[in-house]
């Protein structure tokens, strides 16, 4: 049976160093030291408040107040317990210990975590360099917030892996959507549910598949203390599939934006000629397939409320417009991207 115990206030001692020839992060938890896992030490900097596997057979979750923060973890070895940190030194230590494993990756040194290659490196130096890992408290004030923008296109035209580019801010991921594990029903009813209001804390995930792997697309509602300039403002967070892996890209972006970008991202691979489309696979023809998609794709819902349409206001809401012709869906598609640019509140995207 676990119990919890709690230990007095100390400070978090991540370090790194080098043990049988490679370098890796430590910290002394529960009077023991043990090796920390970069991604899950990244991700718990960025939202401690979602449960990561910090440790071989440790599992933790953080809360942080602005002098002190509390650790919550989950010890297969020696159940429950709790421990308390100075919030300054806890994530100093931890972003110091990450930039230096950074550089020793690219610098090709040998380190514990073989599967972390210099790309996956640069992209996690990026994140530490934001400043956005360097705050004191779980509440959200708006000074602490630095808007970004995000983007999402397919880089080639429709085939059995279609790549794609995502990023927010300067920070880009890049990876394939694979034709025969994605459902275009579920993404639809996954970006419904972007569209639906919601509370702080609400998470909704929209998920695009490499085979059986999926990138996950994490928007989460957060109450933001200060004005109201924020109000739209959500967190997000992207963890790559297994193909690409690496760590979490993530950032404050304007809910109706990211909405935007994946909406008109996905049903514009549509409106574009493929060579690479196999019929002989799909069992239709490449038009055949591109009206079926975009149909399953487009939702009403999710222009109303990219385009500020009051639910409330509508006697009837239509859920779904259906296309029959390949040059019916052409003109729909320009008329959705003129509607959508002219919508005041909405940033501009390529």
């Amino acid at each position: 049976m676990s119990t919890t115990k709690k230990t007095k206030e100390r400070e978090a001692l991540f370090t790194y160093k080098h043990s049988g020839g490679k370098g890796g992060i430590y910290m002394m938890l529960h009077g023991k030291e043990r090796m920390v896992y970069p991604y899950a030490l990244y991700e718990a900097l960025w939202d401690g408040r979602e449960k990561v596997r910090l440790c071989h057979g440790v599992e933790a979750r953080f809360v942080k107040w602005a002098a002190e923060m509390e650790g919550c973890y989950f010890d297969e070895g020696c159940g429950c317990y709790r421990e308390t940190y100075t919030t300054g030194e806890f994530v100093d230590t931890a972003i110091g210990a990450l930039k230096t494993l950074c550089q020793e990756v690219c610098s090709f040194v040998p380190t514990h975590y073989e599967k972390m290659h210099p790309a996956h490196a640069e992209r996690m130096m990026e994140g530490l360099l934001s400043g956005m890992l360097e705050r004191r408290n779980t509440q959200l004030f708006a000074d602490d917030i630095v808007c970004e923008d995000f983007r999402f296109s397919f880089v080639e035209e429709y085939g059995h892996d279609t790549g794609f580019a995502l990023s927010i801010g300067g920070r880009e991921y890049r990876s394939m959507m694979t034709d025969w594990s994605n459902s275009y029903d579920l993404i639809r009813h996954e970006m419904e549910r972007f569209a639906m209001e919601g509370h702080d804390g609400d998470r909704r995930t929209l998920k695009i598949n490499r085979e059986d792997s999926p990138g996950t697309i994490e928007i989460q509602d957060c109450t933001i203390h200060g004005n109201g300039r924020y109000n739209d403002v959500a967190r997000v967070t992207f963890t790559p599939d297994t193909f690409v892996g690496g760590p979490i890209l993530f950032g404050w972006c304007k809910k109706q934006q990211v909405l935007k970008a994946l909406y008109l991202g996905l049903l514009g691979l549509f409106v574009r000629k493929s060579k690479r489309f196999d019929g002989s696979k799909q069992g239709a023809s490449w038009n055949e397939y591109r009206l079926t998609a975009y149909n399953k794709l487009q939702s009403c819902i999710v222009e109303d409320y990219l385009m500020g349409t009051d639910a409330d206001d509508l006697i009837y809401r239509q859920r779904q417009r259906i296309v029959h012709t390949v040059a019916e869906m052409k003109a729909d598609y320009a008329a959705l991207m003129e509607r959508l640019s002219s919508i005041y509140f909405l940033l501009n995207m390529e």
